[in-house]
């Protein structure tokens, strides 16, 4: 997974994405395939807010924090939500396998193609090495 960096327009609607120079990406040392599969906002600048409560912590109170930690979850979400989508059709869940097949099996406009920005590698249309396919875009498309 990489780790776009996310823009809003004034009424803080989806304005697009760039790539992120700080994420990860580009050819696999350990598989012999390429990385990343998909992209999710990341960046700390344009992550999200969490409220940090800890007592005597002296950064308390609303950040703005991402990083793969912070995207990672987020997209493991997305899969739980897909199982439970699938578990109501009387579908199995999706092993790693399964989920890589049904990403790259889904059509172009359910992701967000990213194709500016670079972090060594450069963004272009379709597949490239700094974003993957690029970030969900919300669909109605069924979860099986």
């Amino acid at each position: 997974m990489a780790e776009p960096q996310l823009s809003l327009d004034s009424k803080k609607n989806y304005a697009g994405e760039s790539a992120w120079a700080g994420s990860g990406g580009g050819f696999s040392t350990i598989e012999n395939t390429v990385a990343p599969d998909v992209a999710y906002d990341a960046d700390p600048k344009s992550g999200f807010a969490v409220y940090a409560s800890t007592p005597g912590d002296t950064n308390r109170g609303w950040q703005v924090v991402g990083g793969t930690s912070a995207g990672a979850p987020q997209w493991a979400s997305i899969i739980a939500v897909t199982d439970q989508g699938r578990a109501l059709h009387k579908a199995g869940s999706l092993n790693t396998n399964q989920t890589l097949t049904a990403l790259y099996s889904l059509p172009a406009a359910d992701f967000h193609d990213i194709v500016t920005g670079s972090n060594g590698y450069s963004a272009r249309p379709g597949y490239d090495l700094v974003t993957g396919r690029g970030t969900p875009a919300p669909t109605s498309s069924s979860p099986t």
